[in-house]
């Protein structure tokens, strides 16, 4: 009787250790999952870059075998942060120089409003009526170019990014909706510039759709490291 009673706690025992086991390892697995997500910022680990589709889509075959590194659980939050930081830091260099890239962009659309000004687009021998709509239309554009294309803003933190979305977006914006209802007048009356314009907003717009990207890694690589640190902590109060 002795011998059956032990052996029966002995297995309530070990049902409870394969429970609290597997319940650790399916916080382990979690942890595991997020940890490997966050290898992007490790540039040799090419699977995981897929998570925010920095990567290709398809893995290149290595010869190379791959190394392990085996880590203390309480060193992770440091490596976490380490990572945090450089890929910030590479990601505000990153959008400081399409910053830099845009404001040249924005002197040349000030020059051709300075220079249209000053064009009469040779509209003396047209139809008078058809020369109040060249002339109108083309006041309006120099004056949304003297208003709206504004120089922009330093960059030196994540709040100046952000500000320097919402000034580029909506400057984008603004010429847009002007170029856009004058588009006749522009191709007709003023072709020289419009190749010109057309250039220069084609550039624009590709710089701030590139610096809307990192905004979004940037947002995304942070709430990762939050997760990990969350995760981090539900292993230590296991």
């Amino acid at each position: 009787n002795y011998k059956q009673k032990n052996k029966i706690k002995n297995n309530k025992h070990q049902h409870k250790h394969d429970i609290d086991m597997r319940d650790v390892n399916c916080r382990s697995v979690k942890y595991g999952f997020k940890f490997y997500f966050f290898n992007i910022f490790n540039p040799t680990i090419r699977t995981s870059i897929m998570v925010f589709g920095w990567g290709k889509k398809k893995e290149e075959k290595s010869d190379e075998t791959p190394s392990e590194k085996q880590i203390q659980l309480s060193d992770v939050s440091k490596i976490v942060q380490k990572m945090l930081e450089l890929r910030t830091s590479q990601i505000l260099t990153d959008i400081q120089s399409l910053r830099d890239n845009t404001e040249p962009l924005i002197n040349d659309l000030i020059s051709i409003g300075n220079t249209l000004e000053k064009d009469n687009l040779q509209v003396d021998d047209i139809d008078r009526h058809l020369r109040i709509i060249v002339v109108r239309g083309k006041q309006q554009v120099i004056d949304m170019i003297k208003k709206d294309a504004n120089h922009l803003p330093k960059i030196n933190s994540f709040d100046d990014v952000e500000n320097l979305h919402t000034v580029l977006n909506q400057m984008l914006k603004k010429i847009g909706d002007v170029l856009g209802r004058q588009t006749r007048v522009i191709h007709i009356f003023a072709k020289k510039y419009a190749e010109k314009l057309k250039e220069i907003l084609h550039k624009m717009n590709s710089n701030h759709i590139e610096i809307q990207q990192l905004l979004k890694n940037y947002h995304d690589t942070k709430s990762i490291s939050t997760e990990i640190i969350e995760s981090l902590q539900e292993i230590n109060n296991l």
